[in-house]
């Protein structure tokens, strides 16, 4: 999985892939969440796509996925409706695929201290720089790319390559046979 591959599937997701982001992100985190626990569902979230599970009380931790362009106003959004529907959860971790960077630090600020609840953002870079190492998140990454980048690539006649059944580390070790 290149990181490349990774970053045009992430650019080029539409607001009607939200489901798939939702996946993606939701499998992309639990390499790092063991205790994820999915909780959207058709009859209402209070706010949240995922927790991570506290075995002693209510979760503090709720998680938001969204391809919003609109970021900031879905941030105080999502905040907004957990403040008041969980008022235990005390961080937001808000997953995008969109490029978000410092741009979001005065509304985490504000977050905190309007809400106080922490606001931290898992932007597009933060994705691309993860992808690599990790077999779950390369297999969700790999999965995204090709949903959104292999069409792209066959419309332009362009070659898709068969991906290598080596790991990273054993290409790299391969190429200096």
């Amino acid at each position: 999985m290149s990181r490349d591959r990774l970053l045009l599937a992430l650019e080029r997701l539409r607001s009607s892939d939200w489901a798939r982001f939702e996946r993606f992100a939701s499998a992309f985190l639990a390499a790092e969440f063991d205790d994820l626990r999915t909780t959207a569902a058709p009859s209402g979230d209070e706010g949240r796509d995922s927790e991570l599970f506290s075995p002693l009380g209510e979760p503090s931790i709720a998680l938001q996925y969204s391809v919003a362009e609109g970021w900031r106003e879905k941030i105080r959004k999502t905040v907004k409706r957990v403040s008041a529907t969980l008022p235990e959860v005390r961080v937001l971790l808000y997953a995008t695929n969109q490029q978000v960077g410092a741009d979001a630090d005065s509304i985490k600020k504000d977050m905190r201290k309007e809400h106080g609840l922490s606001v931290d953002v898992r932007d597009r870079q933060w994705f691309v720089d993860r992808v690599l190492g990790d077999t779950r998140r390369e297999a969700a990454a790999e999965e995204l790319a090709r949903y959104v980048v292999d069409p792209l690539l066959a419309s332009r006649g362009l070659q898709l390559r068969a991906a290598s059944p080596l790991t990273t580390p054993e290409t790299v070790a391969a190429s200096h046979i």
